[in-house]
């Protein structure tokens, strides 16, 4: 079984649940089983991140997600219906384009519809966003002892995944730290050296998964890890399947798609013109890696 199927299954799930407030521990253990039973070998948390991806979930607090809001949101040719209920799709029917599971495409129109509409404007959204190492440097403070640990994993940005670590080493890392037992962990994201002992640093949850996509990312970024590329042939920016890309840029590069071209994205793939790309890549600090077909 594929992981899109994880992933319809748990959107299953939440649907089940309605408007219920559920905690990342209970999600967990529901991706869990259906990995067991279909013999997956996904990470737990990749089928729930898609579908915040795609705006069919959503963060309320650190540890609780829940099916987004129903609405509409209207581009210039297109909108995009989320989670609309059965009795709401009668409404759009003559408009519809593509739907798949609580997501539907449908041209714009005039008349008047009884369901919440949010206008989308990909520029004015990205122009709010600030510097992606800006944020995450807001994210370090000093702190003079490293945590202690039972035992260390460090991310590796080239392989994509944790490796075993016996100690903390120099430079820019992200750690896995088992205090207390070979199970549970935190993450630790270490990053310069301020003095003898002190380092600007962070700690949080390993429930905090746009932190984690965030401090990966910037990893990713420095060591020119690939995965991340805008196709200038194409105008399509190109993300590896297990690349670490925050969901909340992520959500809006795919909800542009739809709404400017009238169609889902391929995987991972969003099309975007240069000028939106300029935007997306000031916030990346210009260091997504751009080519064409000659130079792959």
């Amino acid at each position: 079984m594929n992981q899109i199927r994880v992933e319809q299954l748990l959107y299953n799930f939440f649907v089940a649940n309605g408007d219920s407030q559920i905690s990342y521990r209970r999600i967990k253990n529901v991706v869990n089983s259906i990995i067991e039973i279909m013999r997956s070998s996904e990470s737990p948390h990749r089928a729930l991140s898609i579908l915040m991806r795609h705006s069919l979930i959503e963060q309320t607090e650190l540890s609780i997600y829940r099916l987004s809001p129903s609405c509409l949101i209207r581009g210039n040719e297109f909108m995009i219906g989320i989670n609309l209920p059965v009795e709401k799709l009668d409404q759009l029917l003559g408009q519809l384009i593509k739907a798949r599971d609580g997501l539907g495409i449908y041209h714009t129109s005039p008349h008047q519809i009884e369901i919440p509409v949010r206008n989308f404007s990909l520029r004015e959204i990205l122009e709010k966003c600030g510097s992606i190492a800006d944020n995450f440097n807001n994210l370090l403070s000093e702190t003079g002892e490293r945590p202690n640990f039972r035992a260390l994993e460090r991310y590796d940005s080239i392989e994509n995944k944790f490796v075993v670590q016996k100690e903390f080493i120099t430079g820019p890392n992200l750690y896995r730290v088992y205090s207390f037992s070979n199970v549970h962990f935190d993450y630790y994201f270490e990053g310069a050296i301020i003095s003898i002992n002190t380092f600007k640093s962070c700690s949080f949850e390993r429930h905090d998964l746009e932190t984690l996509n965030i401090c990966k990312l910037m990893l990713s970024l420095d060591k020119c890890a690939k995965g991340l590329v805008y196709r200038t042939d194409l105008l399509e920016l190109v993300v590896d399947p297990y690349f670490p890309f925050p969901n909340t840029i992520e959500r809006v590069l795919f909800l542009n798609n739809i709404l400017t071209f009238g169609e889902f994205p391929e995987g991972r793939n969003y099309r975007l013109g240069t000028k939106d790309f300029d935007s997306l890549q000031k916030i990346f600090n210009n260091k997504i890696i751009t080519c064409n077909e000659e130079h792959i």
